[in-house]
């Protein structure tokens, strides 16, 4: 597995874990709203698609990766809960996957699924990308889920 991927895979995987647990208050606090499901569905995208990706589609990755990082350092940003307010730590967790990303996207090497050879490396690499992204889509549905109950339980 080339380096720049297995990177990308990690930081990404890492910081949608990070940017999901510090911003899922401010979901909840903002109930359905676009800032909310934003602020929820970013990081969850970004660890669970995006980082699959980077086995795949590097350079994609690395696009679709400094668009959700830059859209949510902008959300947090301009946050209506607490009005115009920076946090050192969005920031400095936002600027090691801009900079992996800008390296991805100017790195000029094939995937790492074009690269494996055998069976088992091709297994290995779906199945690292596919727990994050089943992971994501299942806490994606449960939320959904929880929307289309609550809806209809104010409904009745």
């Amino acid at each position: 597995m080339k380096a720049i991927a297995a990177i990308q895979y990690l930081t990404y995987l890492t910081l949608g874990l990070v940017y999901f647990a510090y911003s899922a208050w401010a979901a909840e606090g903002n109930g359905v709203s676009v800032y909310g499901l934003s602020v929820l569905f970013l990081p969850l995208l970004l660890g669970g698609y995006a980082s699959g990706l980077s086995f795949f589609m590097p350079r994609v990755a690395s696009g679709v990766a400094l668009a959700f990082v830059a859209l949510f350092f902008l959300l947090r940003f301009l946050d209506p809960i607490h009005g115009m307010f920076v946090d050192r730590f969005v920031v400095i967790a936002s600027l090691v996957p801009i900079v992996i990303s800008i390296v991805g996207l100017l790195w000029h090497d094939s995937s790492v699924w074009r690269r494996s050879k055998t069976a088992l490396a091709k297994i290995a690499i779906a199945t690292l990308a596919a727990v994050p992204a089943l992971v994501a889509m299942w806490w994606i549905v449960a939320f959904l889920l929880g929307l289309m109950a609550g809806a209809s339980h104010r409904a009745t």
